[in-house]
């Protein structure tokens, strides 16, 4: 198989000239899908190194990686999410300040 980056160059020139198979669709979604996969397995790899690692603080890990976020604070929600072991979030629950199933807020 062909490098990433060429395979999909080469499905993107075929879509431009209307001669990419719609068939073959799902295969080119799956690659980019695999290419973010992997792209936030290298970025979480280089933020911890950075922030525990080295110690910096999200400040100057936005600073060093030229983050181009609105701000520091988008830079550090975006790289908690990275870094969140189980990469998902459970919104709402006690230690989120929401209520305990069962309870009434009265």
């Amino acid at each position: 198989m062909k490098p990433d980056d060429v395979q999909l160059r080469d499905w993107q020139d075929k879509a431009d000239a209307g001669t990419f198979p719609v068939g073959q669709s799902h295969e080119w979604y799956m690659r980019v899908q695999q290419m973010r996969e992997q792209a936030d397995y290298y970025e979480r790899g280089l933020i911890r190194y950075l922030k525990y690692d080295l110690g910096l603080t999200w400040g100057q890990v936005a600073e060093t990686v030229n983050a181009n976020l609105n701000s520091r604070q988008a830079a550090q929600a975006k790289w908690k999410r990275l870094l969140n072991e189980h990469g998902t979030r459970q919104y709402g629950g006690a230690g989120r300040g929401g209520w305990p199933s069962g309870r009434s807020r009265e």
